[in-house]
């Protein structure tokens, strides 16, 4: 089956770049696949990873993703220095590697309000966020990313991502996400410095625990 290159779809640069265990390098027409030389490109739409499917081909994009969000989850401190946050942030599109399009962390201390910490580009899909700073022995620190493509029409999304809404772009943005309730300073079961093995089940979900500064 063959797509047609004057429709535009998910499938263009909507793959992976494939090298192990195998290297594929080839379609099944034996047309190469991006980045080897030779893969068919629309000069129109520069593709930045291989189509989706067994034809490589050149063809128009149909960007109606945001962009996907990992990283680990800060453990517990013991000190109120800035720390910085490493996260992937991956679009088939692209995502902004400088300007107001690049991605943001929003956090807060306690009950208080959200502030921005614009991330900084390091290379490939990586970028680094640091905030924290002013922080107390006792301080919960809540936080959350948002990111946005570089399509025409940009996608925003955010991790979490339940219960975000209301999605802006150039910064992107959006209401606060569904976190768990923050712990009372006084309850030794959220914090990172355990006295017992049973503490350690009381841990929230590490993607959505909240960073707190132990005593």
């Amino acid at each position: 089956m063959h797509l047609k290159n004057n429709v535009a779809t998910q499938c263009e640069h909507g793959g992976s770049i494939v090298s192990s265990p195998v290297a594929i390098t080839t379609d099944f027409d034996n047309d190469a696949r991006y980045p080897n030389p030779g893969y068919p490109v629309n000069a129109s739409y520069p593709p930045l990873a291989p189509d989706l499917g067994a034809d490589e081909f050149g063809c128009i994009p149909n960007d109606i993703t945001p962009p996907s969000i990992t990283y680990t989850p800060l453990n517990h401190t013991y000190n109120g220095n800035p720390r910085t946050l490493t996260a992937t942030i991956v679009d088939g599109g692209g995502v902004p590697v400088s300007g107001a399009g690049l991605p943001v962390l929003y956090w807060k201390v306690n009950t208080g309000s959200y502030q921005a910490a614009q991330g900084t580009y390091v290379s490939g899909n990586t970028y680094n966020f640091t905030f924290g700073a002013g922080t107390v022995v006792g301080d919960v620190v809540s936080y959350y990313l948002v990111a946005q493509g570089m399509a025409a029409t940009p996608n925003a999304g955010s991790f979490p991502s339940l219960g975000a809404s209301g999605f802006f772009i150039n910064p992107p943005s959006c209401n606060p996400p569904r976190m768990l309730p923050i712990p009372t300073t006084s309850s030794r079961e959220y914090r990172a410095c355990f006295t017992s093995a049973s503490e350690k089940t009381t841990q929230p979900s590490p993607w959505q625990r909240p960073m707190v500064l132990c005593s």
